[in-house]
């Protein structure tokens, strides 16, 4: 028939084109599902709270905690989290700073930890929709009128993720 068009199907050619139409397709949905979406990336909310309890003998017991929810679809593992706390005495005049975490001078260094993930632990590990708390008591003198508490923790791959909040030294209800 010198290549002209006889009505058969060439089944061949349509499994080829299903295939190659197929292919396309995964490509495009692994695209937009692992590079535009990054279903595969962390996404930890990351967040730091503190409860001043007393005051007594003039300090305050100060229980902090950092709350790490995991938004994402894959299980992290989280080997390190450092955190400062920093203070404004009631007698200190308020200081602007150039700072990304502050704009406002804390001059008194009170606690820095370098890891709250004890050598016990080699990490910890929050699940996809899961929110992992971990929880450090210490104590702030009275003296003191705010805190700054500043947090990070690493990701696996060295990324560090922060949160710092203010915090006014006096007893916390609930």
């Amino acid at each position: 028939m010198n290549g002209a068009f006889d009505g058969r199907i060439d089944t061949k050619l349509i499994l080829e084109a299903t295939k190659a139409a197929g292919g396309a397709a995964a490509a495009i949905w692994a695209y937009y599902r692992f590079f535009k979406h990054r279903s595969h990336a962390p996404h930890i909310e990351f967040e730091v709270s503190c409860r001043f309890l007393g005051p007594q003998t003039g300090s305050f017991v100060a229980e902090y905690t950092f709350y790490l929810l995991n938004k994402g679809l894959v299980r992290q593992k989280i080997k390190r989290i450092k955190f400062s706390v920093r203070g404004i005495k009631e007698a200190d005049v308020f200081e602007r700073r150039d700072s990304k975490v502050a704009g406002l001078n804390f001059p008194s260094v009170i606690e820095e930890v370098d890891n709250l993930i004890t050598d016990e632990f080699e990490y910890i590990f929050v699940e996809p929709g899961v929110s992992q708390s971990v929880r450090h008591v210490s104590m702030v003198e009275g003296t003191f009128a705010f805190v700054l508490v500043r947090a990070e923790f690493f990701y696996k791959d060295g990324i560090e993720h922060s949160a710092a909040r203010v915090f006014a030294v006096k007893p916390t209800e609930g």
